[in-house]
């Protein structure tokens, strides 16, 4: 099964990353994001791929944490950005959560955001260009327009946002300047098991379906994890068995479970799965993507393994089988390697990765996760063998049990699914 795989670009300084490692990859941008960088974006995608804008619509909703500033007014960017949203609507107030009451408001705010999406990389005149007879930046020729849009969506928490969303639904277009408008849901964890009628859910959504759910991976590791997962997996097949099913922000978990399910798959850099709220709390310590047990290790423990490794092969078999890694790792030897992976800075009692390490680990993410897609042409039986492998030859103890719990639950589910 061919699969539309794009990459979830926050910055322009991810674009260029991409650009450099996965040209072929589509792309699909944060709104808040393409509102804040749209020409350097523009830039780094030049005009060869096609891309769509993830306009974030849920952050509307001033409870999950994103859009407000300590003062409980809108941080700048998303005042900008819900002003668009909801131009000629009313005008949002920080600390409720808005919502279209009627078929004209849902239709305005739907047109409005997809207006958004199909303008924001456009090129604009520049004053000082015009000067030499040049009217669009350096690097950025043709126009550049979105492939496909998506519609507004909320985080939905109970049954009466399940309501909101097919109303906004209804009142959204299907197609827009020639190109489709696919629709999103948008579910907690909590709500996988009550979500009713997938069925009318999956005709009321007319062309591709995107399912996103935040924070996937810690429910699915927490207890009753085997629960989270399986009723996912029931509505994943659910919603696939009647046309195209995307699924966006999708983490290891939520690939190595529905991937087989999905026409499209679209994740970030960073590979983690997308959050449901933006969370509060002090400093924690550097993490590094661990392909070899497909999760992310403290700094600390990852040198003290990595540094004592004595060949390439051993890097293939307990950290990373990328041949860009074993290579590095022959040239320069295991301390130079790890230290330039894993290497820290301490401002004062708090450490931080390196910048030379900060790099090296986006890198390695994003190659990591671009190999972990081929585990998607495996069977069901074979993906759960090659995963319960990883988990039994590594060093990384708390990882690999984690791991394997989560081979158990795939295995439990492949079953109740036979």
């Amino acid at each position: 099964m061919s699969r539309e795989i794009s990459i979830q670009i926050a910055s322009a300084g991810e674009a260029a990353l991409v650009g450099q490692i996965a040209p072929q990859l589509r792309w699909m941008l944060a709104a808040t994001a393409a509102q804040r960088q749209p020409q350097a974006i523009a830039s780094e995608i030049g005009d060869a791929l096609a891309y769509a804008v993830d306009p974030q619509t849920s952050r509307l909703d001033p409870s999950l944490g994103w859009s407000l500033a300590p003062d409980q007014e809108f941080k700048p960017s998303y005042r900008e950005l819900f002003g668009m949203y909801l131009r000629d609507l009313d005008a949002p107030n920080p600390a409720v959560d808005w919502v279209p009451a009627t078929s004209q408001e849902r239709r305005t705010y739907s047109d409005n955001t997809l207006e958004f999406a199909d303008r924001q990389l456009e090129r604009k005149r520049n004053p000082d260009l015009e000067l030499f007879g040049i009217e669009s930046l350096p690097g950025v020729a043709g126009q550049l327009r979105p492939e496909r849009f998506l519609t507004p969506y909320r985080l939905i928490r109970t049954q009466a946002d399940v309501q909101l969303q097919q109303e906004l639904w209804a009142d959204s277009r299907t197609t827009y300047r020639g190109r489709p408008v696919d629709r999103v849901i948008a579910v907690h964890p909590r709500m996988l098991a009550h979500l009713a009628n997938l069925q009318g859910l999956r005709r009321a959504a007319p062309g591709r379906l995107w399912l996103t759910i935040p924070d996937f991976r810690v429910h699915v590791r927490h207890h009753r994890g085997h629960t989270v997962a399986h009723w996912a997996h029931r509505i994943g097949r659910a919603l696939s068995a009647d046309g195209e099913l995307g699924l966006l922000g999708c983490g290891f978990e939520l690939m190595t479970l529905l991937g087989r399910h999905s026409a499209a798959l679209s994740f970030g850099p960073h590979i983690a799965d997308s959050r449901a709220m933006k969370t509060r709390g002090g400093p924690t310590p550097p993490f590094g993507y661990v392909p070899r047990v497909h999760d992310w290790v403290a700094f600390d423990k990852a040198h003290d393994v990595v540094a004592h490794l004595s060949t390439g092969r051993d890097v293939r078999r307990v950290y990373c089988p990328d041949p860009v890694c074993i290579s590095q790792f022959e040239a320069v030897g295991p301390a130079r390697f790890a230290d330039a992976m894993f290497g820290m800075a301490r401002r004062g009692r708090v450490w931080f990765p390196s910048v030379p390490a900060r790099r090296a680990q986006r890198e390695h993410a994003l190659r990591a996760r671009l190999r972990e897609l081929a585990l998607l042409e495996l069977s069901p039986r074979d993906l759960i063998r090659t995963i319960e492998n990883d988990a039994a030859a590594s060093p990384f103890s708390v990882a690999a049990l984690r791991l394997a719990g989560w081979v158990m639950i795939l295995r439990a589910d492949e079953h109740l699914a036979a």
